[in-house]
């Protein structure tokens, strides 16, 4: 155990959801032998996953400390709340979605039950400060299942009743400090947040603007009250950068000089973070660009000057990983939310060069998308909640890729047909939940695959489908249908081959079918002739995590091959070799927003590299 707990608080609890243990007393309860047994096996457990330590038994240390916790459910304990933690994200982790998000409930409903959204200040200080940053971690964890929808949140805003942690340092050391709340306050004068304090703020303004962005989304943001919508958003922000004191301006030389460089990196990144996600949705032609009517309550010049906004802040995400990845500690643990960001700003250049026709500007930006995907595959191998998010990259860069080469060559010839595609899976769940809530392949709640049984509850007694309306369809499933075991398929899935049309055959290429869905993920279209299978493009184990190094240039087809005059087919399926480890409970052939939803028009439109304008994309 010595071993592991001087593993976690090197290289895990310099991330803030894992900083709530206190170091001088869990080392010296692990000397004494009297650390409570399921948060030893916890702490081991998902430190060996972090760190790889294949040759060691955490399965199965997390099942005895998992079981154990749920042998005395109704025994709430401090300790057994900090395993819980612990248990959940190594579940995240290492694939078991849908235990993850069960348990995460129970966790929340633990603290609850303890009044850890509470300060008691009859603690010692110590004893104050880490039952606080458990909480907070909690909090963090929503980051993970809710995405700014409020039905699916553990740790309400309103219902958190404390102060912000105070630094690792006088953490520690176990002194105390008066740190501030959450939100922060123009007539606040006490001295400036720190790393962790002011992550936690950051975190609240992001999800405050995904609120925002996905009323506008669902056309709820009313176009006269838009400007001071994004006024207030803006407001926040600049109050919680003036918050941060000196830690609010960037530099290189703290990056690589601060003890706390993973918090350092993240706070920066999820600080522009929250730029894009505010100023996306007014990006023209975006496929999560607002409703038209929205955006005409917009002038065009305030319009313009929200998308270069998104712009610069995405390209400066990228300028900052780039400092971490070639002056940054390459053992440094990253949270997962630093791969979201990757994706998002490389997604926003990759689309302004082509949204411009700034072709000459594409190079640079696929060789900044190729250095956020080398960054998600040396710090985010071993993780299977970052998978679906490195497959959709990897798409993602190698259809730009072969658009780039395609325009060089002046190919102008393009195909029409662009439908909605039909989704491999049958979630049955209801359709009305998920056009709303729009979750994403990458969002652990999708990746759950949770069933709705409501139909077992008639079974063969009564009818299986209300009466509707003439002409008001509605898919009904049989009371007999079973869910299938969420276990691992590397079989290609059986999906119906489309229709075949004229313009297909000039284009030997078959379109994909439009089941009239508006949530449901991309699937690629099937070329003329095939079987009728779909590769599910999933690689083969990885034996350690040196064999992580994905090459880039071995995408789904040649990008020369796929300019060559006289080809047919664009593209071929991805090179399966080069996908980290297998992960079971999902489906990689979608297409999605890592933190909104399906990627729209513009990523199909990419992926088969035609090159028109907007108008006719769109």
């Amino acid at each position: 155990m010595s071993d592991s707990q001087e593993e976690y608080f090197h290289h895990l609890y310099p991330l803030p959801a894992f900083a709530f243990l206190h170091k001088p007393t869990v080392v010296q309860r692990c000397r004494d032998g009297t650390i409570n047994e399921q948060l030893k096996l916890a702490i081991c457990a998902i430190t060996a996953l972090h760190l790889q330590r294949s040759s060691l038994s955490h399965d199965l240390w997390i099942l005895q400390a998992e079981n154990s916790i749920l042998q005395h459910i109704g025994q709430p304990s401090i300790f057994h709340l900090q395993s819980l933690f612990l248990i959940v994200r190594y579940r995240i982790e290492s694939g078991g979605f849908p235990k993850a998000f069960m348990l995460a409930g129970l966790a929340a409903r633990t603290a609850v039950a303890l009044r850890l959204n509470y300060e008691r200040r009859d603690l010692s200080y110590v004893a104050q400060e880490a039952r606080r940053r458990l909480y907070w971690s909690l909090y963090l964890l929503d980051d993970y299942f809710c995405v700014g929808l409020r039905e699916f949140e553990l740790c309400p805003e309103e219902t958190i009743h404390l102060q912000l942690p105070c630094s690792e340092e006088l953490f520690e050391a176990g002194g105390h400090k008066l740190t501030g709340f959450l939100h922060p306050d123009s007539s606040d004068e006490r001295e400036p947040t720190g790393l962790h304090a002011s992550y936690l703020r950051v975190t609240a303004a992001r999800r405050a603007n995904m609120r925002f962005i996905r009323r506008v989304g669902l056309g709820e943001e009313s176009p006269t009250t838009l400007r001071n919508s994004i006024q207030t958003l803006e407001q926040n922000l600049t109050l919680i950068h003036a918050g941060m004191g000196e830690l609010g301006t960037y530099s290189l030389a703290t990056l690589t000089s601060t003890k706390w460089q993973a918090e350092y990196l993240m706070l920066h990144i999820s600080w522009h973070q929250c730029h894009c996600d505010l100023y996306r949705s007014f990006i023209d032609s975006y496929s999560e660009a607002a409703p038209i009517a929205v955006l005409e309550g917009l002038h065009p010049q305030d319009r313009a000057a929200l998308q270069r906004k998104c712009v610069d802040h995405a390209q400066t995400i990228i300028r900052i990983l780039s400092d971490f990845s070639q002056h940054g500690d390459g053992q440094c643990q990253l949270e997962r939310d630093i791969a979201v960001c990757a994706f998002e700003a490389a997604r926003i250049v990759m689309f302004d060069c082509r949204r411009t026709g700034l072709a000459a500007m594409m190079e640079e930006a696929l060789r900044k998308a190729n250095l956020c995907i080398d960054l998600i595959t040396r710090h985010f191998f071993f993780s299977a909640s970052t998978r679906p998010l490195w497959i959709e990259f990897k798409r993602l860069i190698d259809s730009y890729t072969v658009r780039k080469a395609l325009q060089e060559r002046e190919q102008e010839e393009v195909t029409n047909a662009e439908s909605q595609p039909p989704s491999p899976r049958s979630t049955r769940l209801s359709q009305i939940a998920t056009a709303r809530q729009k979750l994403s392949v990458q969002s652990l709640l999708r990746q759950s695959d949770f069933v709705d049984d409501s139909d077992d509850i008639v079974g063969p007694y009564g009818p299986v489908a209300p009466v509707l309306p003439p002409g008001v369809g509605i898919t009904t499933h049989s009371s007999t249908a079973k869910r299938k075991p969420s276990t691992p398929s590397f079989q290609p899935s059986r999906v119906p081959a489309p229709p075949r049309s004229v313009s297909d055959n000039a284009n030997n290429f078959a379109p994909v079918v439009d089941t009239g869905m508006t949530d449901t993920p991309a699937v690629l279209g099937l070329p003329t002739g095939s079987t009728g299978f779909l590769p599910l493009g999933v690689g083969s184990m990885m034996e350690h995590p040196a064999a992580a190094s994905v090459p880039l240039d071995a995408g789904p087809s040649s990008a020369a091959a796929a300019a060559t005059p006289g080809a047919t087919t664009l593209p071929v399926a991805m090179d399966t070799s080069v996908i980290p480890p297998a992960v079971p409970g999902f489906d990689p052939g979608f297409v999605f927003n890592p933190w909104m939803g399906f990627s729209g028009n513009e990523d199909l439109r990419a992926y088969y590299g035609l090159a028109v304008g907007a108008n006719e994309e769109y």
